[in-house]
């Protein structure tokens, strides 16, 4: 899961894990990560996952953010990337990791008792959802029957091509579950809004 770290002339002073998007920086107590310093706004900035890719924006702080002293309004992170905000240094770090909404939804039912709770997710929830699950099916490795160990004959890879393979990554039933419960969540969505 992605970080966010803060540091103050080398010296860390605090990092917190991304866990939704939008994902609010700055000095007003309703952030997600909050520092309190008059150099950083109210609401300085916020990290969103979109298509992929984690994006900083700055939201019109009074005195900027900075990459390679450049003032920058919005960026697509990549790895290494330190913003100056003020005096401190801001790195996000593990930027190949999406928000953990699945699991904090799955979390949150679990908590009520049973998985036939309701699960209410906001719009941008939903769509980090769908890209999660798209993603772990991209991730997902699959044992190529076709493949065989040295030495081994391809007859004998070929005799064993029609068993199952092993899978990794959660597999074809994990991901018809994610995208099964998508699916629920979305009929939920459109049936509450006709209703």
């Amino acid at each position: 899961m992605a970080e966010i770290i803060v540091k103050l002339k080398g010296n860390e002073l605090a990092r917190k894990k991304i866990t939704k998007s939008p994902f609010f920086f700055g000095s007003g107590p309703s952030n997600d990560f909050q520092l309190e310093n008059p150099a950083i706004s109210n609401t300085h900035f916020h990290i969103l996952f979109d298509n992929f890719q984690y994006k900083l924006v700055d939201d019109s702080s009074t005195n900027g953010t900075y990459l390679n002293e450049q003032k920058i309004t919005e960026k697509v992170l990549e790895p290494g990337f330190k913003f100056v905000v003020g005096k401190f240094t801001v790195e996000i770090v593990d930027l190949h990791d999406a928000p953990q909404v699945i699991e904090n939804a799955a979390g949150a039912a679990a908590k009520k008792g049973s998985f036939r709770s309701t699960v209410q997710l906001s719009e941008g929830d939903l769509q980090n959802v769908l890209q999660a699950a798209l993603q772990k099916k991209d991730k997902s490795e699959f044992a190529d029957p076709s493949a065989h160990a040295p030495g081994q004959s391809a007859s004998s890879s070929a005799a064993r091509s029609n068993l199952p393979e092993p899978t990794r990554g959660g597999g074809p039933n994990m991901i018809l579950i994610i995208i099964g419960v998508v699916i629920v969540l979305l009929l939920g969505i459109i049936v509450g809004k006709m209703i």
